[in-house]
């Protein structure tokens, strides 16, 4: 695709979503201009198939039509060859160049949208969701709660590292079209890009307290509470609606490093630390369940590791994939214990 032609697509969805009707609107001209194509339209007018007519396309109204035309998508300009025009019948076709724009426009938005339904349909949810997690059966309920809503819920966990955040973020990216990223740690392009160009309906962002460039958090501000983001392509403004829904989950150390306007738009969870049986038993869960490990090596890693004071289960998956799961587990040990004490030698004061 030109760029010219990407330009005429980011247009297309914009107006779609600045005119809700317009989606049906479009997809009847298509099948319209497609039966005019194939010499079986019969206009209500009962004249030569030269195009369709207003009143063949429901919705349809001479504002919106000179909308299309001003945008270039439609014509009745019989000298361009585009449609017909009389002084008792117009007739309109869409421009040639403009149809596979349209259509491209059209798909992209209904993959969108199917993408955003799965989440709370049947079969979106895995039915393992959350079971590696432990001590937390009521969020664990709300966190569900929020995946089957209708419309958006925002979820921020607060907490001290080694307190269970992270594994509900693991659980979460998961789940169909989720896009998960840590603030501390994103590149220049940031969230408001991220956003731009993925569109998730489950966005995950990891150290929340850090998120401070005006612009990531006008974006996020919009796309939590409108699902729209403001974008400037080609020297011009376009308003993209994305999906029917779209969730945001954080986690973060502190809520007060959180800019207030973004820590109002969360229903907010705070952890204590895992004591060292609860940190065991969920990094079991997580080696076992999501890693394949055999449970007496899960229980080694998650032993070892706790009792160094290093107690987060991201580590211990890190340790567990540098393990052949076929070798002995006398063998396997000495793995573990050797990273371990390589860990401990060179680790900061």
């Amino acid at each position: 695709m030109t760029e010219d032609e990407t330009w005429a697509k980011d247009r297309v969805k914009a107006l779609i979503n600045e005119r809700g009707g317009l989606y049906d609107i479009l997809n009847e001209i298509l099948v319209a201009d497609d039966k005019v194509d194939d010499s079986e339209y019969e206009p209500k007018g009962k004249i030569s198939p030269y195009g369709w007519e207003l009143n063949d396309i429901r919705g349809l109204n001479p504002y919106i039509v000179g909308i299309l035309k001003q945008n270039g998508l439609i014509d009745c300009d019989y000298k361009r060859g585009v449609g017909y025009r009389t002084n008792k019948y117009t007739n309109y076709r869409v421009v040639p160049e403009k149809r596979d724009v349209i259509a491209e426009a059209l798909t992209d938005i209904d993959k969108i949208i199917e993408e955003a339904e799965t989440v709370g349909e049947s079969g979106g949810i895995p039915e393992d969701l959350f079971d590696v997690i432990e001590g937390y059966d009521n969020v664990i309920q709300i966190f569900l709660m929020s995946l089957q809503a209708s419309k958006p819920v925002h979820i921020l966990l607060i907490g001290p590292p080694a307190s269970g955040k992270s594994v509900f973020l693991m659980e979460l990216e998961r789940l169909k079209g989720a896009k998960a990223m840590t603030a501390g740690l994103s590149t220049k392009a940031g969230i408001r890009d991220l956003i731009v160009e993925e569109q998730p309906p489950i966005l995950i962002i990891d150290e929340v307290d850090k998120v401070s460039n005006q612009k990531d958090l006008d974006a996020i501000y919009m796309w939590m509470d409108q699902n729209r983001v403001i974008v400037t392509k080609y020297q011009m403004r376009l308003d993209e609606t994305a999906t029917k829904r779209s969730n945001v989950y954080g986690a973060c150390n502190r809520k007060d490093k959180v800019a207030v306007p973004l820590l109002s738009r969360f229903i907010k969870f705070t952890f204590k630390p895992y004591t060292l049986e609860e940190f065991i038993k969920v990094t079991v869960n997580v080696l076992i369940k999501r890693e394949d490990v055999p449970e007496e090596l899960a229980k080694y890693i998650a032993g070892s590791l706790g009792r160094t004071g290093e107690r987060d289960v991201r580590q211990a998956i890190e340790i567990a994939r540098l393990l052949d799961l076929a070798q002995p587990i006398e063998k396997a040990r000495e793995i573990v214990d050797f990273v371990l004490n390589t860990m401990a030698e060179h680790k900061d004061e």
